[in-house]
């Protein structure tokens, strides 16, 4: 059995909190204010202060908060993945989840103000927040703290308007995105006698990236701060690079070929919940090399499907089994050919303790994960990654 007594210490970096350059909001630069008012000023999130996150950066992305290049991956851009990649995935492009905004201020609270498109109720199982809320957090390193609990957006919402208080003093902020919804229009409010600042960089250059289902997505965390891979960046002080597509997740040959060529600090391979046993076995290995020989020395983690109890499975135990089967083949060859930095993670075994003993604890559909169970898979990831990253920057 798994052992859950993970160590985390949370690090604070505050006492670099007020390292590089302060300006007034007010003084950001024109380009970038979009209106004053006699107590706040409310600017783009193109100004230089905010750094957005987890996501092609808008700016270099065609204006759009999309998950992977519009140009190749929709029916507004180029046709070549739209025509070879599942629906499902171009649906759940547009959605943020994994996306952040950051930034450093001493204001005492900042207003979000966003436009959504694409919302979706992705089923009756799903909390509102989950789909088209945001959530914050402030502190420094791995020492994230939440502050959002005002923000109540629900489903169906066409705009978002919340005034987030945040603590005294300097303090930097990580507001996260929706986990189904998409953004439209982005803009932020500070009190008028507010400094920002960039926020300091992450203890890695580069993303984590997640490769999975619905799950992976976020389905059904109750807000996006609780999905399992915002909450292993969070511990890890990473950006997250979330490709977790509902129902869409089939390990396409393009697909294989868009991620390899992603950037990325580790990768982990989540996918098993929506690719068929045949689908499985003809791309797993593919994936895991094609990643390998695009990035030699980084962390790769392959997770098996979590199965809250094995008479509430989704499919015959002995599929289930073939799928751990083919995961496993792929682990061990990897580890005969010398790859020393590859690791696997039994989603039937490690996720949860109480599996069969109090099973509603975990999942409201036994499909789909809750916070709870979210949690637990998030601290058997972290607790593969956390060793293997630190090694990696030694």
């Amino acid at each position: 059995m798994f052992d859950y007594n993970v160590s985390f210490v949370p690090r604070s970096d505050n006492d670099r909190i007020m390292e590089g350059e302060y300006v007034k909001v007010t003084e950001v630069g024109d380009e970038y204010i979009v209106s004053t008012g006699e107590r706040n000023v409310i600017i783009k999130y193109q100004t230089p202060q905010i750094v957005i996150g987890g996501i092609p950066n808008p700016k270099e992305n065609g204006g759009r908060f999309y998950r992977m290049s519009y140009e190749l991956s929709t029916t507004e851009g180029g046709n070549y993945y739209r025509n070879h990649i599942n629906n499902n995935v171009q649906s759940c492009n547009w959605h943020t989840s994994g996306g952040t905004i950051r930034f450093r201020t001493n204001a005492e609270y900042v207003i979000l103000i966003a436009g959504l498109q694409k919302v979706t109720s992705a089923g009756a199982r799903n909390a509102g927040r989950g789909v088209c809320g945001f959530d914050a957090y402030t502190g420094t390193g791995t020492d994230k703290v939440y502050v959002g609990g005002r923000m109540q957006t629900f489903s169906n919402a066409p705009s978002v308007v919340e005034n987030v208080k945040l603590p005294d003093g300097f303090k930097e902020v990580q507001i996260n995105m929706p986990l189904y919804s998409g953004i439209k229009t982005l803009t932020l409010g500070f009190p008028k006698d507010a400094l920002i600042a960039a926020p300091l960089e992450r203890d890695f250059d580069k993303p984590i990236l997640f490769y999975g289902s619905s799950i992976t997505q976020g389905a059904c965390a109750s807000r996006p701060g609780t999905a399992f891979p915002n909450m292993v960046c969070r511990m890890l002080n990473a950006d997250c690079r979330n490709l977790g597509y509902s129902s869409g997740a089939h390990g396409e040959d393009e697909m294989i070929e868009y991620i390899a060529k992603e950037d990325m600090c580790a990768f982990v391979m989540d996918y098993d919940h929506n690719a068929n046993v045949v689908r499985l076995a003809d791309s797993h290995y593919k994936l895991y090399r094609a990643v390998r020989d695009a990035h030699p020395d980084i962390p790769i983690v392959m997770v098996s499907r979590a199965i809250f109890t094995p008479e509430l499975a989704n499919t015959p135990a002995d599929e289930d089994q073939r799928r751990i089967d083919i995961i496993t083949d792929t682990y061990n060859k990897a580890k005969e050919n010398g790859d020393e930095n590859v690791y696997f993670v039994n989603g039937s075994k490690d996720f949860y303790p109480l599996q069969s003993e109090l099973p509603d604890l975990l999942s409201g559909d036994m499909r789909h994960p809750n916070d709870t169970g979210m949690f637990f898979m998030g601290l058997a990831i972290y607790k593969v990654l956390a060793p293997a990253l630190e090694a990696k920057k030694k």
